[in-house]
């Protein structure tokens, strides 16, 4: 399937202040990005079979429905035009969702990622009974979401959160801070904390049978089971992700650093073809190939890594290197999930012994493995 994803910002304002937030320098401009903008860029991918859009900012809510019932129609219109088909999600603090909006969402079928800190979400976002009372009602309504959950405090107990997602029924996903705006002023866990943590908490997480869904164990796991499972940072993002800004520049993703290669302004282009040819685009692509080769050539974990994220070896200062902080995090935590799956093909174990999304992902890749007659 020829399938492009994007992110839209729709806006950069937001009814929140978290702490940590790179939108900060902008001093949360509430420009909007008009719709005839956001018609260009879609139309750029019309010769694609699906096009993934994650709705950001900012906060995308805060431009209202009528906003987003225009995309919707626009996206039909597109379809009936050319045949793609448009798969739609948002990206929000949630503070806003009502009966009226989940109606929305579940109209147009538009997925919700809430980005909720658990135990820390006042201290470095806000709005926490907002964001609880919008996670009850999608609840009650069964309305399925996850939430991703910043790793910022400089004490931040991953032991703890866990429990209080689990406590929610709510799956999650742990995101280290990114060092860009505010968040490089910052006092944070600092990359061996993390590591530490992220390891003690995997070895319950795994036997825990009435646990949760951690993305980031059930991440690697797949990876090293080899589930035909891909992750952003870790798969052939370029060239196959976009980001539209609310001043119509388009970026290889929506992090602050690669804005350091805008591949081109959506006014300035026609079709895919001219934003791939841009000496950006291709000064971008030249840097992460120089990476992904040297970290081919160099490193045993290349196979699952794929040289990492370019934003984060951006962010680390140089594209064509991987970040350190980066590789210790993905080497330690895949080391140590890969001895736990030994142990427990070695030993036999029982899996009903085992966190359900850990048995899942054994029971899948052993489907995968008949499959192929492996």
């Amino acid at each position: 399937m020829r399938k492009i994803q994007c992110i839209i910002k729709v806006t950069n304002g937001c009814n929140l202040r978290c702490s940590y937030c790179y939108n900060s320098g902008k001093h949360y401009e509430s420009k909007i990005l008009p719709v005839e903008t956001l018609e260009k860029f879609l139309r750029l991918f019309e010769d694609k079979d699906c096009v993934n859009v994650i709705f950001h900012g900012g906060e995308p809510m805060c431009v209202g429905m009528d906003y987003f019932r225009q995309v919707m129609e626009l996206e039909k219109i597109l379809t009936a035009q050319s045949g793609v088909k448009f798969e739609n999600q948002v990206q929000t603090n949630a503070t806003l969702i009502d009966d009226k909006w989940l109606s929305f969402f579940e109209k147009y079928k538009i997925g919700v990622g809430i980005s909720f800190d658990g135990i820390y979400n006042d201290a470095y976002r806000g709005g926490t009974e907002r964001t609880l009372k919008a996670i009850r009602l999608m609840q009650k309504r069964n309305f399925p979401f996850g939430c991703i959950a910043v790793v910022a405090d400089p004490h931040y107990d991953l032991k703890k959160n866990y429990e209080y997602f689990k406590s929610l029924g709510v799956k999650v996903d742990f995101s280290c801070v990114f060092p860009e705006g505010n968040a490089k002023s910052l006092d944070v866990l600092d990359v061996d904390g993390y590591i530490r943590q992220m390891t003690e908490l995997f070895g319950e997480w795994l036997y825990d049978t009435a646990g949760t869904q951690v993305r980031n164990f059930e991440f690697t796991m797949k990876k090293l089971l080899k589930c035909n499972y891909e992750y952003c940072s870790n798969g052939n993002c370029i060239g196959n992700f976009f980001c539209l800004d609310t001043d119509g520049a388009i970026y290889g993703c929506s992090r602050e650093s690669v804005k350091k290669y805008p591949f081109a302004n959506i006014g300035d282009v026609t079709s895919l073809h001219d934003v791939l040819n841009t000496e950006n685009f291709k000064t971008y692509i030249t840097g992460a190939i120089k990476r992904r080769a040297d970290c081919a050539a160099h490193c045993a974990y290349f196979e699952y890594c794929k040289g990492g994220c370019t934003d984060d070896a951006i962010a680390g200062g140089d594209i064509t290197k991987p970040n350190p902080g980066y590789c210790r995090q993905f080497q330690a935590l895949f080391d140590i999930i890969r001895t736990r799956l030994d142990e427990i093909f070695a030993e036999k174990k029982d899996l009903s012994l085992l966190n359900p999304y850990a048995r899942e992902a054994i029971v899948r890749a052993a489907a995968i493995g008949d499959d192929e007659g492996i």
